[in-house]
């Protein structure tokens, strides 16, 4: 079996409301160990690949593949089950409840959050032993927002 060496691949993809071209053959390439960050102007387009990628709304042409297998995703809930959601700059967290509950309010799965924070390499990291056992018990306070944006990319 091949390995995959592309995590995600964007190819092309494009977006237009009648005249108005909100996305124009946008391309990304995301590998293993890679941390991406979308910059640009307003009306950039931006948004409008997250939506895409994210199955909020379809794209007019192009294509995303996801482990090596083209996907096409028709609503967020079918992304999130395939392992793909949007990190929005505000974490939109419950400050007063543990990491284990806002994740169950998003309808995360623990079990996969936590496999995914170990195949991140974040187990055998500076601190990452109690990294793992904290995800389920921790207050969310102002000064772990910096971590918790970490923690959510998956």
């Amino acid at each position: 079996m091949a390995k995959i060496e592309n995590i995600l691949e964007i190819t092309g993809l494009a977006k237009s409301y009648g005249p108005v071209v909100a996305l124009k053959n946008a391309n990304l390439v995301v590998r293993p160990g890679e941390i991406h960050a979308l910059m640009g102007a307003n009306g950039a387009g931006k948004s409008t690949l997250v939506k895409i990628l994210t199955g909020v709304i379809e794209g007019n042409s192009g294509s995303i593949l996801l482990n090596g297998k083209e996907v096409k995703f028709s609503s967020p809930d079918n992304a999130r089950k395939n392992g793909v959601a949007p990190v929005f700059q505000d974490p939109a967290l419950i400050p007063d409840l543990t990491l284990g509950r806002n994740l169950r309010l998003t309808g995360t799965d623990e079990k996969r959050f936590l496999i995914e924070i170990k195949n991140m390499g974040l187990s055998g990291t500076i601190g990452a032993t109690s990294l793992i056992p904290k995800v389920q018990i921790i207050p969310i306070k102002p000064k772990k927002i910096n971590m918790l944006r970490k923690i959510k990319i998956i």
